[in-house]
């Protein structure tokens, strides 16, 4: 039976947005998760977790549609089924090699439209030793971290990339190491399996080999994700506008923010993930795989 919780709404200062934006109020909160409560327990579906709070981050990220919802939840219930063996890995030391990396850095706040912004460089990552299966526990351990946030869950987040530095080589190694099956994981993510929503993915500095690497990945990527990526070449002015200001881009998107890895890294060392909480205490979908992470020679 769902019982109104404080914890269960947005911050007060964020309830009127979540109400324009996603159509959530106390009513649809109460029927939401009483549909998807019946839906899971009609359907037989293993989640990793069950909560009304859990559950929540469905219902908004399809604006309280329940058919919707219920849809992501049986692609999501699939999902850690299949990869079960890869997510139950704790991955604290994928998410560390890839922040202290350089590859990924955290911005400091929102950019302009009120996401949570996060900054790329695929250059600084070692391609010749990230498979596809670190790359996909990388992604969940991350976005299930974030998940955590009401605000994130609301304004979704925006990714800002550069491609000034990423080699011919680079992507020819990133080509040769992640399989079709790798890239279709990784992506799927992005639409369709995890509850999150994804503002805008701003590319700077696309190289002349762009069109090769888009002809890549484009197939994997979501049409609903294809018509938010844009390209800005070296337009760092309409970047840093888009960003909220200079000083929330890190110095290799020509910004002033010097990212320590560690303003990340000490709150996301505490995280456990809902998939080893859940192998921590023995359970498992009944149809789990248990295939472990693929690994790179170099790295044995």
């Amino acid at each position: 039976m769902y019982t109104s919780s404080a914890s269960l709404e947005m911050p007060p200062e964020l309830r009127e947005e979540a109400r324009q934006q996603l159509n959530e109020t106390e009513e649809a909160r109460i029927k939401g998760l009483e549909y998807l409560k019946s839906y899971i327990q009609d359907k037989g579906i293993f989640l990793p977790r069950t909560d009304d709070e859990f559950l929540l981050r469905f219902l908004r990220n399809k604006k309280f549609r329940q058919k919707d919802a219920c849809k992501m939840l049986k692609s999501y219930s699939d999902f850690i089924a299949s990869n079960w063996g890869i997510l139950s890995e704790p991955g604290t030391r994928i998410v560390e090699e890839m922040i202290q990396q350089g590859f990924v850095c955290p911005c400091p706040r929102p950019d302009a439209s009120g996401s949570i912004a996060s900054a790329l460089d695929p250059s600084k990552a070692d391609m010749r030793s990230m498979t596809g299966d670190d790359m996909m526990l990388y992604n969940y351990l991350v976005l299930e971290y974030m998940l955590q946030d009401k605000r994130f869950q609301l304004y979704g987040m925006s990714c800002f990339e550069t491609l000034a530095n990423f080699s011919f080589e680079q992507m020819r190694e990133m080509d040769n190491i992640w399989t079709k099956k790798d890239k279709k994981k990784i992506f799927g993510m992005m639409s369709g399996i995890m509850p999150v929503r994804f503002s805008r993915i701003v590319v700077m500095e696309q190289p002349w080999y762009f069109s090769l690497l888009w002809a890549m990945v484009k197939l994997f990527v979501p049409k609903k994700i294809r018509k938010r990526i844009h390209l800005l070449g070296d337009d760092y002015d309409k970047l840093h506008e888009l960003m909220g200001g200079r000083d929330n881009a890190p110095t290799f998107l020509n910004g002033t923010y010097e990212f320590n890895p560690e303003d990340f890294l000490s709150g996301f060392r505490n995280f456990v993930s809902p998939v080893v909480e859940c192998e921590q205490k023995g359970l498992r979908p009944p149809n789990a795989n248990l295939a472990k992470r693929k690994i790179q020679a170099d790295k044995v």
